[in-house]
C-alpha cells in the first residue's frame, strides 16, 4: 500500500473510531493529515469508498488477531472465548461508535464481520470441544446464537438503557461476557 494512502486510513480509522462515521468528513482527515483534499480524492474517490476501506481493514484486524488468539497455547479455552467475544481487540474499545454505526448504517458489511467472527467462533468451539475442554453435547451454533443475539440486542434494543445509565458498551459486553463464562454464583 502506498505510504500516503496508508496514512490515510490509519486517520479515517483514528477519526471514525472517535466520531463515527456520519460526523467525519474527508475534509476533516485531510486537514488532520496536513494534505489537501485533492490529495485524498487521489487515493480515495469517495466518503463512501474510503469507509468501506476502513471496513475491510478492521476484517482484516478481527481475522489477524482472533486467529493468534485462537492458536495461543498459552491461553486457556475460557480466556479465548472471552476474549474473542467480549472484549475484541479494536472494535469495541470504550468511546469507539463504529460498532453501532455499522449496525445501524451499514447492516451488510455489519453481517460480513459478523461471520467471520461466528466462524472464528466456531472453529475454536469445535476445537476445544475435540480436546475435551467443552461439553461434547453442546452444540457450537447454539452457542454463537446465543452470543450474536446477545450482542445485537445489547446493541439495539438496550441502546436507551445502557445510554441513561451511562454505561459502556465495551464494560457492558466483559461484564455479559463473564456473567456467561463463570456464572452469577458467589466463589466459595
Amino acid at each position: 500500500m502506498h505510504p500516503v494512502k496508508e496514512k490515510i486510513l490509519n486517520q479515517a480509522v483514528k477519526s471514525f473510531t472517535e466520531k463515527g462515521f456520519r460526523k467525519v468528513t474527508l475534509d476533516h482527515i485531510a486537514y488532520e493529515l496536513g494534505i489537501s483534499k485533492k490529495t485524498l480524492y487521489k487515493f480515495y474517490r469517495s466518503k463512501e469508498e474510503l469507509i468501506k476501506a476502513v471496513i475491510n481493514s478492521i476484517e482484516q484486524r478481527i481475522l489477524q488477531n482472533d486467529r493468534a488468539i485462537m492458536m495461543d497455547d498459552n491461553i486457556s479455552w475460557e480466556d479465548k472465548i472471552f476474549r474473542i467475544v467480549f472484549a475484541p481487540q479494536g472494535i469495541r474499545r470504550p468511546g469507539n461508535i463504529i460498532l453501532e454505526e455499522l449496525i445501524h448504517y451499514y447492516p451488510e458489511d455489519f453481517n460480513r464481520l459478523s461471520s467471520v467472527k461466528k466462524n472464528i467462533i466456531y472453529e475454536l468451539l469445535v476445537r476445544e470441544i475435540q480436546h475435551g475442554a467443552i461439553r461434547s453435547d453442546i452444540d457450537p451454533q447454539i452457542v454463537i446464537m446465543i452470543f450474536m443475539n446477545m450482542l445485537e440486542h445489547l446493541v439495539i434494543e438496550e441502546e436507551e438503557y445502557l445510554y441513561k445509565n451511562k454505561l459502556n458498551l465495551a464494560d457492558t459486553l466483559e461484564l455479559v461476557g463473564d456473567i456467561i463464562l463463570n456464572g452469577i454464583k458467589t466463589k466459595g
